[in-house]
């Protein structure tokens, strides 16, 4: 029987503390640090004994909270991080520095959720964090809102569990595997999230916070830890077994694993622990109260479930939106008596579907209500309130076989929503810049249990609910989106205005037909709403090219894609073995600003679509140019230069800082051996490759692309980043045995200005392949290059207090900096640095923190490196070094050796700075110096060097701004584009030099003076067909295209084969619904390579 409210009575978990030892945890070998709430007395927090006693050093004033005082953690102490203390581990005393796989576990209970709900890992409220500033190797784990989050960077990439309420006992635990790039999270053992493709550098070393995010207090945790685990090994495979040890340790009773809700009822999730089960031989005896009722629900709306220690308790109850609900819930337990847990559920944000009105929708097809002209708030409160009224008056009810729509008033064109631009207007278009709210039902028909990635992109904001059998919703979220705090069957993206960009994964968690229900809302200023979907666990657009609209993509009523970039790119064809590149100097838009005025790749590609600009024209602004590959700068102001070194000057380079410059370019690659290749572009400002497959083979798709820049469903085989800005971007595509053009376009509005593009076999998003990646189009002359190696123990390092400006920012301050505040030295294989905090530049990642790094921008700090380097072949080398600001290289002869010679600098960024000099206490020509104020000091030099050894001194100096060194070195046997390896104690011995993608030529294609058309006629008033003849070449295929302002154009038919000299062509307007009805259309032929 039912047992009223008021009489029950709870069982309490025992107050004695227990003496259970971590049996799991402790047997795993990778366990290198624990702390322990228990042995934690006052001031300074030491790990175990078993991991090497670290002291972490206090900062602020966290307490003990003794375990027989409050008894939350069964027994056990816990320490009270009051949102301001934290504790410090310093640098050398780090785990994890340098490894490649690492693990994370906290054992916490969150005191508060904190300002901050939404953003990185590094934001969050840090549990255990070595947040570094930028995009190095460090790591986190931490509380965001009410949310687990952890991740880790170089790029950072963040990983979510999802919400659960305050004042729970939860076991996070973080994972990162840089051997197979993949990083995971686990609530309570079980897995909350994976990404892939991650960082894949060994994780830097340098201090690290206990209770916060960076070491100098940002983002501290507020509420108790009871233990803190650091493993150097990837420990995904015992999750379950190390939160089954820390739950029987810290739990005394039966452990709720967690409550939630959505628009139907609920579920409780409780687990065994060593010390109580559950008892569900009664499922009557499971008493839940919502609400403070003093009734509890009934028998018949209650379900229960047990699976290896795990009980699922369900309840059926109508539920109300944006209410906190109240619970209480008695859990019988096999020893006799029960265990209450009460607290408040979650609330959720959007009311049941069956409170708003509008036609329903089926599988494949969307049901729609449109409510136009509604002043909606910009919140999902404010759209409820128009589109629930069972009487609220709205515009149109409509059906289609998608949901992608626009107001084609202000997303009319080709590139300026979602990822689909095959928009359908929206129904109740006024003509005008419109305010909406809309409604859409579907339905959805998975034949097993699967996940599902749902691609959501709107303006302004969005809730998508997917109602399904128990077990069902959404597992993670990417982008602006979250899933429901209080109903993990809805994801939201509640205020804010601008693209939505939200990527929501879906467990179905059996098959069936899945109810789907959309309401979305724009505020003005713009507007479109679009859902697409993908199989597996997708968090950006850009790491899949499987995206299909939901719905019935296929269908006749959806338009055609449409074209986003030029199609023509102008300029010459490539010859064997050379790029055809055109350079257009002083480029203007047609209202005559400069191409980068608003912005962008699409004022660039507007320009190219409408010059008839020439290489003869008079002005000499248009330069036409072959060129083996790629890797171009402008000399007086080049910017950041790109992986690639060796850059020449542009073709068209005035000897000033030119700006507002466009370049195409275009070659044929000739790929003999099938499979994913990595693209990698490097430049300043925007830039298009687009790859098009030739000779009967189809265009093939981008696969995936990380760093700037990403590729859309509409034109798949076009990476591109539309924003002015310095680019690092790679992509990676699939391509088949065959022939491909490459179509390139760049644009420079001002500042610096260079471009490049290499490529590797295999995939290469957030790594480096071994023989790292090479020129499209590069022909070497060597196969290998031998690299020299540094004696042990390695480079011995002086390192001069940072933010001391009393001894300038020269050679000579450098020098008094270090003997004055360097210190003792330290030992390293190789020199490789950065200021975490600015780093700025360099080849080799990771980069490792300078030795005297602090939590701040460090500015006006100096190294000072010796090594001993071993010639084991005779020769001419190239040494060198580069870096932020300024320094030098002395090199001695050493055992035997004599002082040598250096006969020339091989390259430097710095012509007139660059100075060979004699190093001190010598009469050789041995030492290069480069006395800069900013910026990167790569010098390289050639010297003739006999077997034996040389001892190698070396400095750099940083004024301000980002600083970084590496010192590099490798046998004279390669030319400008080989990236110099690091001088190191390990490593190869040789690397192999191999060439880039082979160019062939393309062929050029005769004038044809009969290209036009010709004919044309239009049938009906209002026009629903225009026909006309194409003058056309045999052999030769088409493409039409259509346009309303000749700036943007869509594709009308992409293959319209040649009949002869005269091919017919009639276009049925009907078939195309953003030229239907227009009162000016323009159509085009192209014909295709």
């Amino acid at each position: 029987m039912k047992i009223p409210h008021s009489w029950r009575s709870c069982v309490r978990t025992p107050l004695s503390r227990l003496g259970l030892l971590l049996l799991a945890s402790n047997a795993q070998a990778g366990l290198v640090a624990q702390w322990l709430a228990d042995d934690y007395t006052a001031g300074d927090w030491t790990s175990t004994a078993g991991t090497g006693s670290i002291v972490a050093t206090v900062q602020g004033s966290p307490a003990l909270v003794d375990g027989v005082t409050d008894p939350f953690f069964n027994g056990h102490d816990m320490v009270d991080f009051p949102g301001g203390s934290y504790f410090v581990v310093p640098g050398a005393s780090n785990p994890l520095a340098g490894k490649q796989k690492i693990t994370l576990v906290a054992v916490f209970r969150p005191a508060a959720s904190g300002s901050q709900t939404d953003g990185s890992w590094w934001q969050a409220q840090g549990l255990i964090g070595m947040e570094q500033g930028g995009s190095v190797a460090d790591w986190g784990l931490g509380y965001l809102g009410d949310r687990i989050a952890a991740g880790s960077g170089g790029p950072d990439v963040t990983t979510f569990s999802l919400a659960q309420p305050l004042s729970q006992f939860t076991v996070a635990m973080f994972t990162w595997d840089g051997t197979t790039q993949v990083q995971k999270i686990y609530r309570n053992g079980k897995l909350a999230d994976t990404d892939v493709l991650v960082a894949s550098a060994p994780r830097n070393g340098g201090d690290f916070a206990l209770g916060a995010m960076t070491t100098g207090g940002g983002t501290p945790f507020n509420g108790y830890i009871t233990e803190l685990q650091m493993f150097d090994t990837d420990e995904s495979a015992n999750a379950a077994t190390i939160f089954e040890a820390l739950k029987n340790k810290y739990q005394g009773g039966v452990s709720l694993d967690y409550a939630k809700l959505n628009t139907r009822g609920g579920t409780f999730v409780i687990n065994d622990t060593s010390g109580a089960t559950t008892n569900v031989s009664n499922p009557a005896a499971f008493d839940i109260f919502l609400d403070n009722s003093a009734t509890p629900l009934p028998d018949s709306d209650v379900t229960v479930t047990k699976a290896g220690g795990v009980t699922t308790v369900r309840f059926v109850a109508p539920l109300t939106i944006d209410i906190g609900y109240p619970y209480s819930i008695s859990v019988p337990r096999t020893a006799g008596g029960a265990q209450v847990f009460e607290g408040n559920f979650l609330p959720f944000s959007m009311p049941a579907g069956s409170t708003m009105a509008g036609p329903a929708g089926a599988v494949n097809r969307w049901g729609i209500r449109e409510y136009i002209g509604t002043p909606a708030s910009g919140t999902l409160d404010g759209a409820v309130a128009i589109a629930q009224p069972a009487t609220a008056a709205f515009t149109d009810d409509t059906d289609a076989p998608v949901l992608n729509h626009a107001d084609p008033e202000t997303n009319g064109g080709p590139g300026s929503q979602g990822n689909f631009n095959n928009d359908l207007p929206i129904v109740g278009n006024t003509g005008a810049d419109d305010n909406w709210v809309v409604l859409g039902r579907t339905q959805i028909t998975v034949p097993a249990e699967t996940t599902r990635t749902f691609s959501i992109h709107s303006d302004d904001g969005f809730a998508l609910r997917i109602t399904g059998p128990a077990g069902s919703g959404f597992v993670a979220t990417g982008g602006s989106g979250r899933v429901d705090p209080g109903d993990d069957e809805t994801v939201i993206r509640d205020g804010g205005t601008g693209d939505s960009d939200t990527r929501a994964v879906y467990h179905f968690a059996t098959a069936g037909t899945y109810e789907v229900l959309y309401i979305g809302w724009d505020g003005g200023s713009g507007g479109y709403h679009e859902v697409a979907w993908a199989e597996g666990t997708q968090r950006e657009d850009r790491l899949t090219n499987t995206w299909q609209l939901l719905g019935t993509p296929t269908d006749p009523e959806v338009p055609a894609l449409r074209e986003r970039w030029v199609t023509n790119v102008p300029g010459p064809a490539g010859t064997d073995g050379n790029w055809g590149v055109r350079t257009y100097l002083t480029v203007t838009t047609a209202a005559g600003n400069p191409v980068e005025a608003n912005g962008s790749l699409t004022n660039a590609s507007n320009f190219l679509a409408q010059t008839t600009r020439q290489p003869s024209d008079p002005d000499g602004l248009t330069i036409d140019t072959q060129m083996a590959y790629l890797n171009r700068r402008d000399p007086n102001n080049g910017g950041g230069g790109g992986l690639i070194p060796g850059d020449t000057p542009f073709p068209g380079d005035t000897g000033a800082d030119d700006n507002n410059v466009v370049t195409t370019g275009k070659s044929r690659i000739n790929i003999t051996s099938a499979g994913p290749y990595t693209f990698v572009y490097a430049g300043d400002d925007t830039f298009l490759v687009r790859v098009k497959g030739v000779n009967g083979n189809p265009d093939p798709s981008w696969r995936i692309a990380s760093g700037q820049g990403g590729f859309q469903m509409s034109n798949p085989n076009e990476w591109f980043y539309e924003p002015a800005g310095e680019i690092n971007g790679r992509g990676v595509i699939d391509l088949p045995v065959g022939q491909y053009d490459i179509e390139f376009v760049t644009s420079e509005g001002g500042g610096g200005f260079y471009y490049e593009l290499s490529t590797a076999a295999g995939v290469w998003i957030n790594a480096n392949p071994p023989n790292g990646f090479r020129p499209i189009g590069y022909s070497t002359q060597n196969t290998s290059v031998l690299i020299p190696k540094i004696d042990s123990p390695g480079w011995s390092v002086l390192t001069g207090d940072p933010n001391t400006n009393t001894w300038g920012a020269t050679i000579s301050g450098a020098e008094a900096r270090i003997t004055n505040t360097a210190g003792a030295p330290t030992i390293w294989d190789e020199l490789n640095f950065d200021d975490p905090q600015n780093g700025g530049g360099g080849n080799f990642a990771p980069n490792n923190p300078f030795p005297k790094n602090t939590p701040a921008d460090d500015n006006d700090y100096s190294m000072k490196a010796e090594g001993i380097l071993n010639i084991t072949v005779a020769g001419d080398y190239n040494l060198g070094y580069q870096g932020d600001d300024g320094g030098y290289m002395y090199i001695y002869g050493n055992a035997g050796t004599t002082d040598p010679d250096i006969t020339s600098i091989y390259s430097t960024n710095l012509p007139d700075a660059a100075q060979l000099i004699s190093a001190p206490g010598s009469t050789a020509i041995n030492g290069i110096k480069t006395e800069a104020g900013t910026g990167n000091s790569r010098t390289i030099v050639t010297v003739p060097l006999a077997v034996g050894k040389y001892r190698i001194v070396t400095l750099v100096y940083e004024g301000g701004g980002g600083s970084w060194w590496e010192v590099i070195g490798a046998k004279a046997d390669f030319d400008e584009t080989f990236v110099v390896p690091l001088l190191s104690r390990t490593g190869a011995t040789t690397i192999p030099v191999t060439n880039g993608l082979p160019i062939v030529a393309q062929p050029i294609i005769a004038d044809d003076s009969n290209f036009k058309l010709t004919s044309v006629s239009v049938t009906g008033n209002p026009v629903t067909s225009v026909a006309f003849n194409i003058g056309t070449q045999e052999g030769f295929t088409y493409t039409i295209q259509g346009s309303t302002d000749l700036v943007t154009w869509s594709v009308v038919d992409a293959n319209v084969p040649a009949t002869g000299s005269s091919t017919p062509y009639t276009v049925n307007l009907a078939d195309h619904p953003t030229l239907n009805g227009q009162a000016k259309v323009f159509f085009r032929a192209v014909r295709n390579p």
